[in-house]
């Protein structure tokens, strides 16, 4: 039994070093983790995270309900939801242009 507790206590400390806490505001934009994937589809290309939803209420600090855009609510642990990221837009320099000192025909 002492094993036990100082087994579990070790293993606590270390996964506690890595772990962030997470929380979510409601009208937070986020996704939803599913890796659920459907017979005879094929999932190379798929993506996992579903969305983007909108959290509705915080039932609890693990337990969320979102909201899609048809209204549906679901209630998801948050281990399963990441927030939405902002988007950033990067522009592109104009292409320079490009001088063309030879030119070459080919004869058939």
């Amino acid at each position: 039994m002492l094993n036990n507790r100082k087994s579990n206590q070790k293993k606590k400390a270390y996964y506690d070093k890595k772990a962030n806490e997470r929380k979510f505001e409601v009208n937070d934009k986020v996704y939803l983790f599913c890796p659920a994937r459907k017979p005879g589809r094929c999932h190379k290309f798929r993506s996992f995270w579903q969305g983007p939803f909108m959290v509705a209420q915080k039932m609890s600090d693990l337990n969320y309900k979102i909201v899609d855009k048809k209204g549906r609510e679901f209630v998801v642990h948050i281990n399963r939801l990441t927030l939405e990221a902002p988007v950033v837009l990067h522009y592109l320099k104009a292409p320079t242009a490009v001088k063309l000192t030879a030119v070459c025909f080919i004869a058939f």
